[in-house]
């Protein structure tokens, strides 16, 4: 499905992989999801992402990607992580939906779609957004399609989406409290930086990261590790609370990975 010279994400530990429809069964039949909602309402659940995932597979297929970084094993393996971090939250007892669940969830699966090349739709948008805003079209087609939701619901969706971007996202972090699960999507996308594949799939966004200027290129990577920092200090406390402890989650390896990945490139 994808060339070789494309991005392949596979989670923290590299066991988020394969098929991605045995994880969402797994996630959907946790236990803290089973203490609320019946059996047909969660098997409801799995088969909406199940219907998303061969959506989105599809659409790689049929289309270039104008971004090898931002492929369809990247879009969900960050749904992945936000479901683990959405059920943490739940486990330590706050305040949490299904409808919640449902709008975090598709705003993860589909948030960088909109870097495939489907002329039709990038027609009408601001060339400087145009993956952001061909993301929103995508996202709104099949759910107002396939399962019928209004404009309000769908907009949730979106706005959801619109924090994946680095510059939304920058902002936003200053006044999360706007959003249910506005920290738990900004630190699902972020934790790519924990994937066991992160500094390989790194090298294919050089030309657009790093300039000439050596001093401009060192300044940029100072502030997004400062940005990591904080987008990620979110959701670790849910993250550890899914895995039954900081020893035990596979992202605080990554995350050390990272780190010394970040320090190395700084002072080198």
């Amino acid at each position: 499905m994808l060339k070789n010279n494309h991005a392949v994400w596979k989670g923290p530990d590299g066991k988020t992989t394969g098929d991605y429809k045995k994880h969402f069964y797994n996630l959907c039949s946790h236990p803290s999801l089973k203490k609320l909602y019946s059996p047909r309402t969660l098997t409801h659940l799995q088969k909406r992402l199940e219907k998303a995932d061969d959506y989105i597979q599809n659409l790689y297929m049929q289309y270039d990607l104008l971004s090898p970084y931002h492929t369809y094993s990247h879009n969900i393996v960050t749904c992945v992580t936000a479901f683990r971090i959405f059920l943490g939250r739940l486990m330590m007892d706050k305040t949490c939906s299904l409808k919640d669940l449902q709008t975090l969830l598709f705003a993860a699966m589909f948030h960088d779609t909109g870097y495939l090349h489907i002329s039709e739709l990038q027609k009408n948008t601001r060339a400087r957004f145009m993956h952001v805003e061909v993301s929103f079209q995508i996202v709104k087609r099949f759910l107002s399609l396939e399962f019928k939701w209004n404009d309000k619901r769908i907009y949730d969706v979106i706005e959801l989406q619109r924090l994946t971007e680095y510059r939304f996202a920058e902002s936003a972090l200053n006044n999360i409290g706007k959003l249910s699960c506005g920290s738990l999507m900004i630190g699902s996308d972020i934790l790519q930086v924990a994937d066991i594949n992160y500094t390989k799939n790194l090298a294919m966004l050089s030309e657009l990261l790093f300039t000439r200027n050596q001093q401009r290129n060192i300044q940029n990577q100072m502030e997004f590790f400062s940005f990591t920092k904080k987008a990620t200090s979110f959701v670790w406390d849910y993250l550890d609370t899914f895995y039954g402890g900081d020893k035990k989650n596979p992202y605080r390896k990554g995350w050390s990975r990272y780190v010394r990945y970040m320090k190395n490139q700084l002072q080198g």
